[in-house]
């Protein structure tokens, strides 16, 4: 998530009910960079949560598919504009019952980042009878609460971890 980068244009969902992994975008370029399979798509923060999806399927610089449906009521609302959606995330109603302000959504995008090699390190580490040393929040702090997480993605700490 620390490689989020804002996405050009806006997201939308055209048919939530019969494809809802279907997504296309205005003034988009999904074929460029930091966009690729795996990859992911996040919504902007909405009552206090940020939606993602993991990238499927690239069709075109204004079409993609994500892997899994968006379930929840708020990237519902964000993709569609639709005032017809359960807290549960259900569509009800025959017609569109959609803002006439929407627009689609911004949207931030990260390539995919590939955590083969760590985790490679950590199990020859572990097997040889080492330890390793996990710090899920990638920094220290004196605040009583966490700070988000943060996946292990650089060289520096692979070494790290390798020598621990």
């Amino acid at each position: 998530m620390d490689n989020m980068k804002p996405g050009q244009g806006t997201i939308y969902m055209p048919d939530p009910i019969n494809q809802p992994t279907l997504i296309r975008g205005i003034d988009t370029d999904f074929e460029g960079p930091g966009f690729e399979k795996d990859g992911t798509i996040a919504l902007p923060t909405i009552n206090g949560t940020s939606h993602n999806a993991a990238i499927a399927e690239i069709r075109g610089p204004a079409e993609l598919i994500i892997k899994k449906p968006f379930k929840a009521k708020d990237p519902l609302y964000q993709l569609t504009g639709r005032k017809d959606i359960t807290d549960d995330g259900q569509i009800i109603g025959d017609a569109l019952d959609t803002d006439p302000e929407f627009k689609g959504s911004k949207f931030k995008v990260s390539p995919h980042v590939d955590q083969t090699a760590v985790y490679e390190a950590v199990f020859a580490r572990l097997n040889a009878g080492g330890c390793v040393g996990i710090f899920p929040e990638g920094g220290s702090h004196d605040r009583t609460n966490l700070l988000p997480l943060k996946g292990i993605s650089t060289c520096s700490t692979l070494r790290t971890l390798a020598l621990v």
